[in-house]
């Protein structure tokens, strides 16, 4: 993996906290720049992984816990035209 990019988060006074904390409301996108060698022969690959994340309300926050993520990626030769996908959210993640 290249790099994550997360959005930046709110600072909120919370009631359990005696400064401010950054915090994420609503839908939350997470981008990843992947880089694939060259040795890599195209095809259908299948990614494994895990979000890890803490939920917080006002009064207090539960322990951190995370999800499993799976991801299928396509690798195509470099002279392949590619087709925009999902427009709308790759235009709101800054990957570089």
């Amino acid at each position: 993996m290249k790099s994550v990019v997360y959005p930046k988060g709110t600072l909120k006074k919370l009631a359990f906290s005696d400064s401010p904390l950054s915090v994420y409301e609503g839908t939350v996108l997470v981008g990843a720049l992947l880089d694939v060698a060259k040795a890599v022969p195209p095809g259908s690959y299948t990614l494994k992984g895990k979000f890890a994340y803490q939920a917080c309300n006002d009064h207090a926050c539960l322990p951190p816990t995370s999800v499993p993520l799976t991801v299928t990626v396509k690798v195509v030769p470099r002279n392949v035209p590619l087709k925009q996908v999902e427009f709308d959210v790759f235009q709101r993640i800054q990957l570089e």
